[in-house]
């Protein structure tokens, strides 16, 4: 909206304004588990099986869970799609080369069980990293020091 004479929008985001901690670890929690469970109970099985379409779409999955966390942990709120990868790049708790690595990931998925598998061993590596920056607002529910999920 273009005019608010009632303030309302302004309240609404007032209460936002500050990123709660509560918040971070939640998002930290939530969302790196459900990498950590996609790659553990999915990812891995469906490269093997070069299974192009399932590996691609959990890859991508993880993608979108890992960019919440990274803007939680820098409490910052995402706010456009389109700007995601240049604004996090930006950000303290994030690798300068995140961005690169992010797109070179998801440039190559790959046709071949090998090549599948490669690519779900850089998301593993991005997921160790993405926790690694969470600290203890996270505690990993599978062994994250191996490639193997």
């Amino acid at each position: 909206p273009f005019l608010d004479p009632s303030g309302h929008i302004a309240r609404m985001q007032s209460r936002v304004a500050e990123y709660s901690e509560a918040l971070r670890r939640e998002i930290a929690q939530n969302f790196l588990w459900s990498v950590e469970f996609a790659l553990h109970a999915f990812a891995r099985k469906f490269a093997r099986r070069g299974e192009v379409y399932l590996t691609a779409s959990t890859m991508a999955r993880c993608v979108q869970a890992l960019v919440r966390v990274l803007f939680a942990l820098n409490c910052r709120h995402l706010q456009n799609d389109k700007t995601v990868l240049p604004e996090i790049s930006a950000c303290p708790l994030c690798s300068k080369d995140f961005r690169g690595r992010l797109e070179a990931l998801l440039s190559r998925v790959g046709a071949s069980p090998a090549g599948l598998e490669h690519l779900v061993s850089q998301m593993h590596d991005l997921l160790k990293e993405a926790a690694r920056f969470s600290g203890e607002l996270h505690s990993p529910k599978y062994d994250l020091s191996s490639g193997s999920v």
